[in-house]
């Protein structure tokens, strides 16, 4: 049995016949590179490569393009015309960074997984690697609401790992559950004295604070960089008892910069933090969550909160321990559990967080509120 097809791409288009002996033989070889042969000694000036090849429709129907399948496997008897189209040549390794909140990793992708799936080369690896490396919320692939490559959005996640992450790109960042706010693009960088400058603060004066008033002054991810770089040069700020970052626009990207130098030896006496109104979402929540601080008030109102950020802070809030007698001082209820080497094993925990405004259901609030049965805590839902 001999097959007889036409072949084309572009404006070239050529008769093929095939005996058993060449049907037996890889598509690649025994279809592509003849056809490459005879367009190229027509456009010498525009050559085409086989490993430029970037999709086979048979009689109008997208065939297999994998150069290890048999002609027999693409085209049969019935075939009466084969489309190939081309493109740049593939690159044979890509390299970059993929980040979702506090987790990163740096992936490497060589052939064949530049040609698989963006989610099965990317997003399921990443994925399998955040649930082994945190003990917060898993995430799973089928949550995923948006990828940014270079701080650019990007759709249709089912092609191909090199055309959703061209050679060159930087960086990939994940958001599952909810999609993330507006981006700003490229942060500018904000300098150590235009930050004071803006907040109206002297840089001596920061580690001798009992409070810090930042709020209201327009902040967002930009001057978190600058304000995150600030408290952590200031070294231990003991004497700081309270945080005002409220009605500012730290958005869930900011918060995760703050959260990031926010740790019990750096703030050993914080008791409450302001941060209402900064719109910080679900993705803020969890970058909260990761904070080892336990507060005494925690104001999280106004902040686009929806069901998964109740869900988040449910299984994250520690439990503290339980109030001692009266007369023992107070000090001892938030006692903390100690290592093996004596140091203090602190966890996240609020005794007072008010979540009113937000933007959860009947349903995530319900969620919280079986957390918080029998539990030393108070979670204001409503301004009454």
């Amino acid at each position: 049995m001999v097959l007889l097809f036409s072949i084309r791409s572009g404006d070239v288009q050529l008769k093929i016949s095939l005996d058993e002996k060449w049907q037996r033989k890889p598509f690649l070889q025994a279809v592509v590179e003849p056809f490459l042969k005879a367009y190229n000694k027509k456009n010498p000036k525009m050559p085409l490569k086989a490993d430029g090849l970037r999709s086979v429709l048979v009689d109008g129907v997208e065939g297999i393009t994998s150069s290890g399948f048999k002609t027999l496997a693409v085209v049969n008897e019935a075939t009466q015309c084969v489309e190939l189209s081309f493109g740049e040549p593939l690159p044979k390794k890509l390299q970059f960074g993929v980040r979702c909140q506090q987790v990163e990793l740096k992936i490497t992708l060589e052939a064949p997984w530049v040609q698989r799936s963006f989610l099965q080369a990317v997003v399921e690896p990443f994925v399998l690697q955040y649930n082994k490396r945190t003990t917060k919320v898993p995430i799973a692939a089928d949550d995923l609401q948006c990828v940014l490559v270079d701080d650019d959005e990007v759709s249709e996640l089912s092609r191909p790992a090199w055309s959703v992450v061209p050679v060159g790109a930087k960086q990939v960042e994940l958001f599952f559950g909810r999609k993330p706010p507006p981006s700003h693009g490229t942060l500018k960088e904000v300098s150590d004295d235009e930050f004071f400058l803006k907040v109206h603060t002297k840089a001596g004066e920061v580690k001798a604070k009992q409070e810090l008033a930042w709020n209201t002054w327009k902040l967002g991810p930009a001057e978190a960089v600058a304000m995150a770089r600030v408290l952590t040069s200031a070294g231990p700020l003991s004497q700081l008892e309270r945080l005002f970052l409220h009605n500012n626009d730290l958005r869930c990207q900011g918060l995760a910069l703050l959260a990031s130098c926010m740790t019990q030896d750096r703030f050993p006496n914080l008791n409450d933090l302001h941060l209402h109104g900064n719109r910080i979402g679900d993705d803020g929540v969890r970058a909260l969550a990761e904070v080892n601080i336990r507060f005494r008030t925690l104001m999280l109102h106004t902040n686009c909160i929806g069901d998964e950020g109740c869900k988040i802070l449910a299984i994250n809030i520690d439990p503290p321990r339980e109030p001692r007698p009266e007369g023992e001082g107070e000090e001892d209820d938030d006692e903390d559990d100690l290592d093996h080497t004596g140091k203090t094993v602190c966890k996240f925990y609020a005794k007072c967080i008010y979540f009113h405004a937000n933007s959860y259901t009947a349903e995530g609030r319900k969620v919280l509120e079986q957390a918080c049965l029998g539990r030393f805590l108070d979670i204001k839902f409503d301004l009454a």
